[in-house]
């Protein structure tokens, strides 16, 4: 949490993908924390200043979340179906590559990669670039 008030809304944006880039998807009070910012559209930053989050930002949790050995796939999956149906866009077809990349299940991330490589493949670049740096599986 921060103990100051940030001076610009561009600094809170800015320490809130560091402090969620900074969690660990297997502590409690973070798993907590990341799902009461996708449930509220909000996150507190510090004891007095909670910040709107935006689809990025909530995306950024999502995958966080899909980390985690301690939530279901089941509620993963609701998770993702949840904001995907919130305002949907070009933004959500490419954040759903990063998110299912974000899997830690080896098997699960070369069926995906499969996915890309197989022929005929339909894969546009740009949802490779998206999930790419997700496929690394820093656990192992």
């Amino acid at each position: 949490m921060l103990d100051k008030r940030c001076e610009t809304k561009s600094m809170e944006v800015l320490i809130l993908q560091e402090m969620i880039s900074m969690m660990s998807p297997e502590d409690e009070d973070d798993l907590k924390l990341a799902l009461r910012g996708i449930r509220d559209m909000r996150i507190e930053i510090s004891e007095d200043r909670t910040l709107d989050i935006d689809k990025i930002q909530r995306y950024m949790l999502i995958k966080f979340l899909f980390r985690s050995s301690h939530l279901e796939q089941k509620e993963k999956d609701r998770l993702l179906e949840r904001e995907k149906s919130i305002d949907f866009g070009d933004v959500d077809a490419l954040e759903e590559f990063g998110v299912l990349a974000s899997i830690t299940d080896r098997a699960q991330k070369e069926a995906l990669f499969g996915s890309y490589v197989k022929y005929p493949s339909a894969l546009n670049p740009k949802k490779l670039e998206a999930s790419a740096k997700f496929f690394y599986n820093y656990a192992d």
